[in-house]
């Protein structure tokens, strides 16, 4: 069954709710063996080693800049559109 990727606000199916709130309470719904399958399958799919899932397009920007391990000072450019966290970033926690 394809779902869409909600663009404003979470999108479920019925019965997603029971699902959820069960991954929730085993510790499953952050970190756990489906996110790591999905992962290594991801990875695996684009020929890579590995691969980071991202809750929000923020972290998954934040994952990119750390990844590029660039100099500090140096001059990252986003589109007028981007939602004003993201160059907020730098003053994120290691």
């Amino acid at each position: 069954m394809m779902r869409a990727i909600a663009r404003y606000g979470v999108r479920s199916v019925s019965g997603d709710e029971k699902e959820i709130i069960a991954a929730f309470r085993r510790g499953a719904a952050v970190e756990g063996p489906a996110i790591a399958e999905y992962e290594s399958r991801f990875a695996e799919y684009h020929g890579m080693q590995h691969a980071i899932a991202a809750s929000f397009g923020r972290m998954a920007c934040y994952y990119i800049l750390r990844a590029l391990d660039l100099p500090a000072g140096s001059e990252i450019i986003f589109p007028a559109l981007t939602f004003w966290v993201i160059p907020e970033l730098r003053d994120a926690p290691d």
